[in-house]
């Protein structure tokens, strides 16, 4: 059924990745929104970001493991990719002291990508999540 309204796996899996793009961005906004200061909003979108991924470990694959047809960083982006990464760049921005916002806000979607990975696939142990979360903050804020 679904190859009727799709031209094959890949187009799929691009839906599914843009749609989780959209659900991520949603989830980061009410993390980021909700907290009191600006280092809260860190921490909680930080976490929001790790705990989406364990959550939903074949919506988090199928947006950053699976080949897809989406064109990253980009101005051409479908806008669920720049809303993504709009929350991340808003929850840095009072961090940044200078620093080039888009360079820092790729710095730690690759670190908080490179933790949730790293921790999925048994090579860091969960017992240290929020000691690890808690130092990479610590260098980010």
């Amino acid at each position: 059924m679904l190859y009727t309204h799709f031209k094959g796996k890949d187009a799929i899996m691009t839906a599914v990745a843009v749609e989780g793009f959209a659900e991520l961005a949603e989830v980061l906004r009410a993390a980021r929104t909700e907290a009191p200061d600006a280092d809260r909003a860190l921490a909680d979108v930080s976490l929001a970001y790790t705990a989406f991924a364990d959550q939903r470990p074949a919506l988090y694959d199928a947006m950053f493991a699976q080949a897809v047809n989406l064109p990253f960083a980009t101005p051409g982006a479908p806008a669920a990719l720049h809303a993504a990464f709009g929350e991340l760049a808003e929850t840095v921005r009072p961090h940044a002291d200078g620093d080039d916002l888009g360079v820092l806000t790729e710095t730690l979607w690759a670190a908080l990508h490179g933790l949730v990975t790293l921790m999925r696939g048994g090579r860091l142990p969960r017992d240290h999540h929020h000691r690890r979360l808690a130092l990479l903050l610590a260098r980010v804020g």
